[in-house]
């Protein structure tokens, strides 16, 4: 997996990427990060922290492909309150906690065993967590979507170019291997309550959950 990813790196942040920026926006309407501690669990090229990083008290990137820590620290080398970590969420291990826990778009990469129990160590009390993940459990009807909203927002040629890099064997191969999770399953994994519940981009739910029953 860790290769698969350090490949995938180089083509992130282009247009190349289908799910470039797809569902950053709707995480920034419904979370207010100023002045909050953060996690970002599969942080990638580092995104989302380039966004948010000016009004952050500091955010703590964590990913397993050094490829995309790499491109994460040169993109945000001009800000002090960063920290970057390559490892996998199962082996990462810090004195800390936080105000606000992401994970986009990686649950169905992370070891499901005593995940929920890693994941309120590192919460604060009241804390939030932010997952988005894809609504389609089919990787067939996920992935039909994703070139539907794709072709339709950025036309032909970008489609084209997109389904170039899906259909590479070991893109493809990754994606139809993914196992994704029902929205019930995971609140009754992490068993919080719901502050906020979206369906975005016709293809993802976004769930905020606050760290008390």
């Amino acid at each position: 997996m860790k290769s698969e990813w350090d490949e995938w790196a180089k083509y992130y942040d282009s247009d190349l990427n289908p799910w470039l920026n797809l569902n950053e926006d709707s995480i920034l309407k419904n979370i207010d990060f100023a002045g909050k501690s953060i996690l970002d669990i599969g942080a990638g090229t580092g995104s989302l922290a380039l966004k948010i990083a000016n009004k952050s008290e500091s955010i703590t990137l964590l990913d397993p492909s050094k490829n995309m820590i790499n491109i994460a620290k040169d993109k945000l080398k001009e800000f002090k309150n960063i920290i970057f970590i390559n490892e996998y969420f199962e082996n990462f291990k810090i004195e800390k906690k936080f105000d606000i826990i992401i994970i986009s778009n990686v649950l169905h990469h992370i070891d499901y065993n005593n995940l929920s129990l890693k994941i309120f160590s590192l919460l604060k009390k009241k804390g939030n967590i932010v997952i988005v993940e894809p609504l389609y459990l089919k990787p067939s009807i996920f992935i039909r979507n994703i070139f539907y909203n794709n072709f339709k927002r950025y036309g032909i040629k970008r489609g084209y170019r997109m389904l170039k890099i899906i259909f590479n064997p070991r893109v493809f191969s990754h994606l139809i291997k993914e196992k994704y999770l029902k929205k019930d399953d995971i609140i009754s994994l992490f068993n919080r309550k719901i502050i906020k519940e979206n369906i975005i981009n016709d293809g993802f739910y976004l769930l905020v959950l606050k760290n008390e029953k």
